[in-house]
């Protein structure tokens, strides 16, 4: 009984950090589709992007937020195919901009 109350304590922390944690990460995104935007073509720009979305699809589900991990997961997974069709261009930066806004209407409420 100890251990899972322990365990729920722990894995609440967790969930509070991160929900501590998300306007920075969705700024750090932003940060990222900027740096893409003034550069188009840098792999290195687009990976760092992708990286994060990567990040916080897995994280955001993990953490019950399983429609934030789904959309950012389904930007990721669009963005892999541009990188694979060739590279980005200022349209697909637009198009993946527009896929991301609705990001930061999902941030939860955060619970004290």
């Amino acid at each position: 009984m100890i251990a899972n109350q322990l365990f729920f304590e722990k894995f609440n922390q967790l969930k509070n950090d991160f929900l501590a944690q998300l306007p920075l990460r969705l700024k750090a995104i932003d940060a990222a589709l900027q740096a893409c935007r003034k550069l188009p073509g840098d792999e290195a720009r687009q990976q760092d992007l992708h990286r994060l979305l990567h990040s916080l699809g897995g994280t955001a589900g993990s953490f019950g937020f399983v429609q934030l991990g789904l959309d950012a997961q389904k930007i990721e997974t669009e963005l892999a195919a541009l990188t694979q069709r060739g590279g980005w261009n200022e349209h697909d930066i637009a198009q993946i901009a527009q896929a991301l806004a609705p990001l930061k209407l999902e941030i939860p409420v955060r619970q004290p």
